[in-house]
């Protein structure tokens, strides 16, 4: 307690200057006074402890101060320890739910209200009849075998072993049959130098006889500049809007430009493919159903048309029907910045991430490859009907009809497919040995799927069928109307749930919350540690001045006229004059 002395103004004995005055203990400063470097250094122990006490004093961080609390109790310090510790595991466990968080679910796919672009690439279309094999192309190729002189068969018996080249397609419910006598009518003919891929395209039904009148976009096209015959999975089709690499184009295909890349802006039926299609129900040689008609796959132009990988809509047309089908694309967008995520984590891969494919990586083309190579492994051949994928495609062999018994044990048995590794569908697969797993497919970050719903009608066309198709003249035959009931139907975007910033923020809050801990924390802490560790290297030094029990209260006068205001007016001018006071 500070003591008052009331005296006069003038008192020189009381001045005030020459009174002594303490300094401030040290601890409390953060620039600490230098000592002289002669004095004697400190152990390591008594270093740390100074420096930890100076730390736990000074410190913003919640309640650390009372640990070193002069008048506190070892009770009370026992109690705050154990509270404080209680704090502490509050703290690391919320925020390793936070980090918890962040790792397991730190990418989500939401739709949005946002629509995809008014004017989108139409899907590709594959148009596969039932019949593999055309009677008329079979009897051709018994004639010129018969006329060849080259075995002792009738034309009937060799017509029927071309047929059996058929179960190349169809290798999942026949009958064993000996093709040896095939493959040796084959060889003496060809002079062992034939491509079973040529024989059976040359034996499916072309597509201009097939294929009779065309229209996309409202406007009547040349069906065979419009659709060319392509592999699927269905063997060799007419496709519309498909992406087919050179390598992989079929003979008959002899255009030199890319196919054109159809796109709509408008929905319709007007506006969509519409075809009709000859039945050439007099030329079934080799059906693969026991039914006639077509099938019909809707799919993405970048992918196989193979219905196994989940990217293809499949139907069946019948003859002398109409059959809508009614489109619908949902959209796929991913935001780059999850690129940094391992693929196990975003679950899907970009698709200039992976250049085997012919420089774009879709899930579609790494689902058929890794059955090819399933096969290769097996047959050690490869289907006809599917692309040449990875860099051997050129040394491969093509599976001929010495190669069927085996397709038959390890191609149509393993229908079940496992993409990537996942211990949900392992365990929905009760016979794993008949699965087909690919540990490393994943489906696109930026992908457009398309669905399909299918309506059939009888064939007679009305008035205004007549005036959406006046030259269409469809009596014997089948018509498809592939079209979008819809443009931009939806649009997913995956993203992460939360930036890595956020997180900091979520967790920087639950610190200051708990125990104030901030940036300024981490700062203090790089500040005394940095000190601590020139005092051990003898380099600085930091004094703190001990608090003597024996210090006396210094006493300092006050004086009475400091409680008043200085005087405005000059006093000296009214001396004497007692009138004025």
């Amino acid at each position: 307690m500070t003591g008052i002395l009331i005296g006069s103004g003038n008192d020189e004995m009381c001045d005030r200057n020459a009174l002594h005055r303490e300094e401030p203990d040290a601890s409390y400063k953060w620039i600490p006074p230098v000592t002289n470097k002669s004095s004697v250094k400190s152990s390591f122990r008594e270093i740390l402890v100074k420096y930890l006490k100076l730390y736990c004093e000074n410190t913003c961080l919640v309640g650390v101060k009372y640990a070193v609390y002069k008048k506190a109790t070892i009770f009370g310090r026992l109690m705050w320890f154990c509270g404080y510790i209680f704090i502490l595991y509050l703290t690391a466990f919320f925020v390793y739910e936070i980090y918890t968080q962040y790792i397991n679910a730190s990418i989500s796919t939401t739709l949005t209200d946002e629509s995809m672009n008014t004017e989108i690439q139409f899907p590709g279309v594959a148009i596969c009849t039932i019949n593999r094999i055309s009677k008329r192309a079979g009897m051709e190729l018994t004639r010129k075998m018969f006329e060849a002189n080259i075995t002792d068969m009738t034309m009937d018996e060799i017509y029927d072993e071309i047929l059996n080249m058929g179960d190349l397609y169809n290798s999942a419910f026949i009958p064993e049959t000996d093709y040896s006598p095939i493959d040796e009518l084959l060889s003496k003919f060809y002079n062992d130098d034939y491509e079973i891929t040529d024989i059976l395209e040359m034996l499916t039904p072309q597509c201009s006889d097939m294929l009779v009148e065309c229209y996309f976009g409202g406007k009547k096209r040349n069906c065979l500049d419009t659709f060319r015959l392509s592999k699927t999975s269905n063997g060799f089709c007419c496709t519309f809007n498909y992406i087919v690499p050179e390598e992989d184009r079929a003979k008959a295909d002899n255009a030199t430009d890319p196919p054109e890349i159809f796109l709509t802006g408008t929905p319709g039926l007007v506006n969509g493919l519409t075809v009709s299609i000859h039945p050439l129900l007099d030329d079934y040689g080799y059906p693969t159903l026991p039914t006639s008609g077509w099938k019909v796959m809707v799919f993405n132009p970048l992918d196989y048309p193979d219905p196994s990988s989940g990217s293809v809509f499949e139907l069946l047309v019948a003859p002398f029907m109409r059959e809508y089908i009614q489109l619908m694309s949902v959209g796929l967008l991913s935001n780059k910045v999850i690129r940094s995520y391992p693929v196990e984590k975003r679950g899907c891969i970009f698709v200039d991430e992976d250049q085997l494919y012919h420089g774009l990586y879709t899930f579609n083309q790494c689902i058929v490859s890794c059955r090819v190579e399933d096969i290769w492994k097996n047959c050690k051949c490869r289907p006809f009907f599917y692309r040449r994928y990875g860099h051997t495609k050129h040394s491969r062999r093509t599976c001929g009809v010495r190669d069927i018994i085996c397709l038959q044990q390890y191609y149509a048995r393993k229908v079940d497919i496992i993409p990537h590794h996942d211990e949900t569908l392992m365990n929905m697969i009760p016979d794993k040995e008949k699965a087909l797993v690919c540990n490393n497919c994943y489906p696109e970050c930026d992908d457009t799927t398309y669905f399909a719903n299918s309506l059939r009608a009888s064939l007679e066309f009305d008035e205004y069928d007549r005036q959406l198709f006046s030259d269409m003249n469809a009596t014997n035959q089948s018509v498809i109307h592939v079209y979008f009931t819809e443009i931009g139907d939806a649009l997913l975007k995956q993203d992460e749930n939360y930036r890595w910033y956020e997180h900091l923020s979520d967790a920087g809050g639950i610190c200051s919350f708990f125990i104030g801990f901030s940036i300024i924390s981490i700062v203090e802490l790089f500040y005394f540690f940095a000190l601590f560790l020139l005092e051990v290297c003898g380099i600085y030094h930091v004094t703190t001045k001990k608090e003597n029990p024996n210090k006396k209260i210094m006493v300092q006068p006050t004086y009475f006229n400091e409680y008043f205001p200085r005087p405005r007016i000059d006093v000296t001018k009214y001396k004497g004059n007692n009138d004025r006071f």
